[in-house]
């Protein structure tokens, strides 16, 4: 699961000509092209505990201190909801690969409930539906299938942690902990090899036309129903900076807007709304402009550029 960003394509960010100008004109109605888009890579590896099959096990996780993606948390506080989902049909291995490209159909699942902590713990007799606990113990059974309980802030996508439960016949465990090595995800960012978006300094009066996207950073083929959210922003720090903690660039951004996209093709960057309104890029400082999904598992955004300002 790449909680995280995606780049590919081959030109620096400041190619020149002999008179110093930029080689490629600046837009005001730029079309955004696979070839300006980051690319990601991760990989994603959850742990697996063994529990007695049947039995009212308890999971605690009050010694976590960090996300999967590295955050520092308090168990008690920041994870408030715990889903256990069972999937008949899918290897851990097939899961793992499914979470990080989005590729889970509600087929896939055949138990889905969920559980409000209590000192970051859960046992199996707490997980409920729809305020109803139900006897999951029944469920909980050696071969049903695959057992993940992913742990998060309730209404959020996608997960802080995660780790696969086993149903074993012959296991004596009914109590099993989640610390920091329960669940890892490496990540690597590209924003390098992309080419870069030139735009007109100092003007917010421009659009951006992402219809012709055809891949995500992530690799995979671009569904367009899932863009919901248009983001800018701008950051001290270089490009190769950013990309070293691509988890952290919400925090680290000096400026940021965001716009709602959702159905649509384009957008004016006049839309954007923030603390004060959008001046336009200028040509220092790095510019990152991103679409994002934030209702997909995977919280790493399908498409980032970085805006470069020519005067």
């Amino acid at each position: 699961m790449r909680i995280l960003l995606p780049v590919a394509a081959a030109l620096a960010l400041a190619a020149c000509q002999a008179d110093g100008g930029p080689s490629v004109e600046p837009c005001s109605a730029c079309t955004l092209e696979n070839g300006n888009n980051f690319a990601y890579t991760s990989d994603l590896a959850i742990g697996s505990v063994p529990l007695r099959a049947e039995a009212d096990a308890v999971i605690r996780w009050d010694e976590l201190t960090r996300t999967v993606q590295g955050k520092q948390i308090d168990p008690a506080v920041d994870l408030d909801e715990a889903r256990l989902i069972a999937f008949r049909d899918l290897a851990p291995e097939d899961l793992e690969h499914a979470l990080a490209h989005d590729d889970l159909a509600q087929a896939d699942v055949s138990v889905y409930v969920t559980c409000t902590p209590t000192d970051a713990s859960c046992a199996l007799s707490d997980f409920g539906m729809f305020g109803n606990t139900i006897d999951i113990q029944q469920y909980f059974q050696e071969g049903y299938g695959t057992w993940l309980l992913a742990l998060g802030k309730k209404g959020a996508p996608g997960a802080d942690a995660m780790v696969f439960l086993e149903a074993v016949n012959d296991s004596a465990v009914s109590d099993a902990g989640i610390g920091n090595d329960t669940s890892r995800l490496d990540v690597e960012v590209d924003l390098d090899s992309l080419t870069p978006l030139a735009v007109y300094a100092g003007q917010p009066d421009m659009t951006v036309d992402w219809s012709g996207l055809t891949r995500d950073g992530i690799g995979d083929s671009l569904d367009h129903a899932t863009l919901d959210e248009l983001w800018v922003a701008r950051f001290t720090e270089t490009p190769e900076e950013l990309a070293s903690d691509v988890f952290s660039l919400e925090e680290r951004a000096q400026l940021s807007w965001t716009l709602d996209i959702s159905g649509y093709p384009s957008a004016n960057l006049m839309d954007l709304q923030g603390v004060a309104a959008f001046p336009g890029v200028d040509s220092g400082g790095t510019w990152l402009l991103g679409l994002r999904c934030r209702t997909c598992t995977n919280p790493a955004p399908r498409f980032v550029t970085l805006l470069q300002g020519v005067d």
